[in-house]
C-alpha cells in the first residue's frame, strides 16, 4: 500500500530522474504536471484580465476631440471648393452670353471682383479690383453675363470706377426686338433713344401710336452704341409698360422700360475691352 510518504518520495524522484534525462525522453513525463500547473492558473489569469481598468478617459475624449477638428477642417475646405466652383460656372455662363453678343476675337473680357458698390440715386458707382495694369480703360463697358451695368468712369493701376447704367444722366440709343423674334408683320429691330426716368428705370419719351403698337411688355432692349462700341448687343432691360402720351395721348406713347437684372448685389462683373495683344 503506497502511504502518503512514499507517494511524496516517488514524485521527488521522477522529478529529479527528469532533471538528469534529456527534455525530450522526459517530456511526456513533465507535460501531465505542466498542463495540470496551466489549468489552475488559467482561471487565476482570467478573473485578472476582467478586472483590469480600462484606459484613462482623458485621453479617448482628446481623440474625439481630434477628429471632430479634422471633420470641421474637411468641412470647411468642402465649403470653400463649393464656392469656387459656383464662381467658376458663373464666370463659364458669363463668357458663353459675351460670345453670343459679340466677337471674341475683336475683345479680350476682363473678370473684376466688386469691391464696393455705392446706391447714390443721383449718380450710383461700383468699385471693381481691375484697372489700367489689366487693360482696363474708360468708357469700357460693362457687364454682368448678357446684361450691361455701366461703363468704366476712373480707371487707376490696380482698381476702376463704374458709373452705373441707373444714373440719372445716362442716356443711349437702343434697338428693341421681341423675344422669341417670331412676331410677323413688323420691321425689327426698332431703333430709338431712351434716358433714365430718375427711378432706376428708363423710358423712351415719344413715340408714335403707329410704331407702337408693335411692341409689347417683354420685349428686349439691347444697346447700339456708336461712341461707345464695347457695350453693343448688351441688354440694357425689357419694356415693362407702354401708355399713352401724357400731353399728346391720341397721336403719341411713351415706353417704360426697367433694367433686366437688379445691379449692385454683384460680387464679380465683366469688362469688354478692346483686344491689343
Amino acid at each position: 500500500m503506497i502511504t502518503p510518504r512514499k507517494g511524496l518520495l516517488l514524485v521527488v524522484l521522477v522529478l529529479l530522474l527528469c532533471g538528469l534525462l534529456n527534455a525530450r525522453w522526459t517530456g511526456w513525463l513533465s507535460r501531465p504536471v505542466t498542463n495540470t500547473i496551466d489549468t489552475v492558473q488559467y482561471p487565476a489569469g482570467w478573473v485578472a484580465s476582467r478586472l483590469k481598468s480600462d484606459p484613462p478617459i482623458k485621453e479617448k475624449v482628446y481623440e474625439e476631440d481630434e477628429l471632430r477638428d479634422k471633420l470641421r477642417e474637411t468641412q470647411r475646405y468642402n465649403a470653400e471648393l463649393w464656392v469656387e466652383n459656383a464662381e467658376l460656372q458663373e464666370q463659364i455662363e458669363a463668357f458663353k452670353a459675351i460670345a453670343n453678343i459679340q466677337d471674341i476675337k475683336a475683345i479680350r473680357p476682363v473678370q473684376a471682383p466688386v469691391s464696393a458698390y455705392n446706391a447714390d440715386p443721383v449718380n450710383p458707382t461700383m468699385k471693381l479690383l481691375r484697372g489700367s495694369l489689366q487693360g482696363i480703360k474708360v468708357d469700357d463697358a460693362v457687364a454682368y453675363k448678357q446684361n450691361l451695368i455701366g461703363f468704366i468712369q476712373e480707371v487707376g493701376p490696380l482698381t476702376s470706377t463704374v458709373k452705373l447704367i441707373t444714373s440719372q444722366d445716362f442716356r443711349s440709343e437702343v434697338m428693341i426686338m421681341p423675344p422669341d423674334r417670331v412676331r410677323a408683320g413688323n420691321n425689327w429691330p426698332y431703333i430709338d433713344w431712351v434716358e433714365s426716368d430718375k427711378k432706376g428705370g428708363f423710358y423712351i419719351g415719344e413715340i408714335a401710336k403707329s410704331t407702337s403698337s408693335a411692341l409689347r411688355p417683354g420685349d428686349v432692349v439691347r444697346v447700339r452704341d456708336s461712341l461707345r462700341k464695347s457695350a453693343n448687343g448688351f441688354v440694357l432691360g425689357e419694356i415693362i409698360s407702354i401708355e399713352d402720351h401724357p400731353t399728346n395721348p391720341t397721336q403719341d406713347s411713351r415706353v417704360h422700360i426697367a433694367p433686366n437684372t437688379p445691379i449692385g448685389p454683384q460680387r464679380e462683373v465683366t469688362v469688354i475691352t478692346d483686344r491689343t495683344d
